[in-house]
């Protein structure tokens, strides 16, 4: 397998810079607005559901490029959930998720665009290095026994204390992506004053091995539903 999985395997994330060409990038940018005041959750979030997402032609196309290139590289079965078009400014921050090192209690694989320019001044996003992900699927599995009747306890994040755990803030150029498993300690990073951190965020649910058949299942359903859509759209 590509080393992109044996970076995904062995630490949890890997990156891929300038992953979008220049006239690809135009054509996200120049949407990017308008897809985010279309679908506002609050002055800084904007999601697209699955329905939603193969009636746009554009956005269509960007998750092409990157489902091609996750199924060539990875060793892991996925499916698309969402998608998150997210702008962070300095009034955005809290002392509070997703600014703090968590897990996700879901378990997905999450891959970012970068909009424009990140770095550590507007908040680059910033991941483990050194973390023990088994350790971390045991963690959350355990949580999740113990709170099955509570399952909004602490957010959709599970907080991670541990002093010895080394973080790279992910500074790349715009038209880059990260990829990374959930199960990777992580955070958003703090903007400064007067700047701001645009990126469009794709949440892949991932095989647990929890029940094959029904992950399969969900997987094609939701395929024929996006190609259906798609066919629709372009009539």
């Amino acid at each position: 397998m590509s080393i992109f999985n044996n970076e995904l395997v062995n630490k949890g994330f890997f990156k891929a810079e300038s992953f979008f060409n220049d006239a690809e990038l135009a054509d996200i940018e120049e949407n990017f607005e308008i897809i985010f005041k279309e679908n506002m959750i609050n002055d800084n979030t904007a999601k697209l559901d699955y329905v939603k997402i193969f009636t746009n032609k554009k956005i269509n196309r960007i998750y092409e490029k990157i489902n091609k290139f996750l199924e060539k590289n990875i060793d892991y079965d996925f499916y698309l959930r969402n998608i998150w078009f997210i702008k962070t400014q300095n009034q955005n921050y809290k002392p509070d998720l997703p600014f703090i090192p968590h897990i996700d209690k879901k378990r997905y694989l999450k891959v970012f665009i970068y909009i424009n320019d990140i770095t550590k001044d507007n908040g680059a996003f910033t991941v483990s290095t050194n973390s023990d992900l088994k350790k971390n699927e045991e963690t959350r599995v355990k949580w999740w026994k113990e709170n099955n009747l509570n399952p909004s306890k602490n957010k959709h994040g599970l907080l991670i204390k541990d002093n010895n755990l080394n973080f790279e803030p992910i500074e790349m150029k715009k038209g880059s992506i990260v990829c990374f498993d959930t199960n990777t300690p992580h955070f958003a990073g703090y903007v400064k004053p007067g700047n701001i951190r645009k990126v469009i965020r794709f949440n892949l649910f991932i095989d647990q091995n929890t029940s094959k058949i029904k992950f399969l299942i969900k997987k094609l359903t939701l395929e024929v539903s996006r190609k259906l859509n798609y066919l629709r759209s372009a009539l």
